[in-house]
């Protein structure tokens, strides 16, 4: 198996000058050998996946190892985890899907992908108390619009949202919804995603909003300006209102 996942290349790095020959199992996953003279000329193996975003190379470290055998074992685990490279082998924007998983490496997303389900997704887990399940998703349909299977048979002149980011409490609950947005490009996913996770605006006017509504209709609080941590302390709630607050105050403070 492991002469079937592997193709044999020499290959030099231009970024790394001790990169000698480079193992591939996949478009973004390989080995590479290292022969670096500051450890006494030893021969490391190096796992990596990189991909090239906006002309920079973004990589994932998977450790180095003493021996071939080791790195093309570990190579081997990843290969068989689920991936998109499994579940969604004909999927026709593999690269597109792995720079979207790069682009967000910071925020601790995962390929999420089901063969299942219509199209890839990726999936950052935000548990509350209450959601223990709580997750952003976002989506990416098939680049070309005829194997989707949502726009497939769509008009012409209809928009296509390749993409769909997703804040979610419980999975396919869309009661617990928190938001739910079309994006037509990579680039506006990227954005809104790090926009709601480095910029306040974005993270927390939704939960102003959701806050201003809830309140308003809670007829035991008659302080309507009154915050999540306030009320808590000074009024005496139901548990169904606990419940809320308690929830609300965890999505904040993440």
């Amino acid at each position: 198996m492991m002469k079937d996942l592997f193709k044999f290349e020499k290959a030099s790095d231009p970024q790394i000058e001790d990169s000698q020959y480079t193992f591939r199992a996949n478009e973004n996953l390989y080995i590479q050998i290292c022969e670096a003279e500051e450890y006494g000329d030893a021969t490391t193996y190096n796992v990596n996946r990189l991909v090239w975003i906006d002309n920079d190379c973004v990589g994932e470290d998977f450790g180095s190892f003493e021996k071939l055998d080791d790195a093309m074992k570990k190579v081997l685990a990843l290969h068989n985890e689920r991936s998109i490279f499994n579940q969604f082998p004909e999927f026709d924007d593999k690269e597109g899907f792995t720079k979207l998983l790069m682009g967000l490496a910071n925020y601790d997303f995962v390929d999420e992908c089901w063969h299942n389900e219509a199209m890839p997704h990726v999936c950052k887990m935000m548990p509350t108390t209450k959601y223990p399940d709580r997750a952003l998703r976002i989506w990416m349909d098939w680049k070309d619009q005829k194997f989707s299977e949502f726009y497939g048979d769509a008009k012409e002149g209809k928009t296509y949202f390749r993409f769909n980011v997703h804040l979610c409490g419980e999975y396919g609950d869309h009661d617990t919804t928190e938001f739910n947005k079309d994006f037509e490009t990579l680039e506006e996913v990227l954005k809104f995603v790090k926009d709601y996770f480095e910029s306040n605006e974005a993270k927390w006017t939704p939960l102003y909003e959701e806050w201003g509504k809830w309140l308003n209709k809670q007829d035991n609080i008659d302080d309507k300006e009154a915050d999540a941590q306030g009320v808590i302390t000074c009024y005496t709630l139901t548990e169904d209102q606990k419940e809320f607050v308690t929830d609300f105050i965890e999505r904040w403070d993440q």
